[in-house]
This record gives structure tokens, sequence and C-alpha cells, in this order.
């Protein structure tokens, strides 16, 4: 698990920055790409790559497994509206970043990534700021020699 986490968060960090950038409107980098969410964006927009599950699978010396991750986004803002599209803007930077990494990008042992779902989440209200916390879960194939 811990090489598909490098592999997604490095993605993240490098590749991210330009998408966002290149946006409609255009959207600020993530300050921070970590993987401990704790409830809180002190620094938005933030994004974490957190582990989920990891399935195992051993033929002969081949060493195959699948590991879920879930990677949020933390968006905060003034306005519900621009929270809401702002948050389709991050995911979809998130989305284009994993889906596009040509495969000699990757680790030796990752051999793919996949993007199972986006979830949007609901918004959440403080006083006058607004957040939104959305998700790509992504499966990372991975194949090592044992």
């Amino acid at each position: 698990m811990r090489t598909a986490l490098d592999v997604v968060q490095s993605i993240l960090i490098n590749d991210t920055p330009a998408l966002l950038a290149a946006m409609t409107t255009p959207r600020d980098p993530f300050t921070s790409v970590g993987r401990a969410f704790v409830g809180l964006a002190p620094a938005p927009p933030q994004c974490w790559v957190m582990p989920q599950r990891t399935t195992p699978k051993t033929e002969g010396t081949i060493v195959a497994s699948s590991s879920e991750i879930t990677v949020k986004a933390g968006i905060v803002g003034a306005e519900p509206e621009m929270v809401a599209e702002a948050a389709l803007d991050y995911i979809n930077a998130i989305d284009m970043a994993l889906r596009d990494v040509a495969p000699q990008a990757l680790n030796v042992a990752v051999l793919r990534i996949c993007i199972q779902e986006h979830d949007y989440g609901p918004l959440y209200e403080r006083g006058k700021t607004f957040a939104r916390f959305p998700e790509a879960h992504v499966i990372v194939h991975m194949e090592e020699q044992a």
C-alpha cells in the first residue's frame, strides 16, 4: 500500500498544479497533499491521499495486489455555488492527473491506476464559510516479485 500511496501522492503533487491553472476558471494549486485528513482544511485548497484496503493475490513468485485509495480534496469559500463549482474542477484535475499518467512514469511495481468513482459529498456551512470535501476513489494495480 505504501508504494501505491507514494505514487499517487507524487503524481498529484507534480501534475495537478498545471491542470488546475488550465481550468476554464483557473484554480489555485493544492497547498498540501498529505495522508491524514482530520476533518478540517486549515489551508485550503488541500488534498489527502488515504489508504482504504489492499487485496493481495500470489501466483508463484509474483505478488499482485489491488490497493484502494481515497483522494479527498478540501475546498472552502464564501459562496455555496463557487464551492460546488470548485469541487468539480478539483476532482476533475485529480482524475485527469491519475488517468493520464504514462505507464513509464509509474513506479516499477505499479501497473496501472484506475479511477473507480467520484463522490462530491455534502456542502458544509460554518458561519459565512462553506466547505466541501469531494473524493475520488482510486484503485492501484501492482505486481512485484515475491
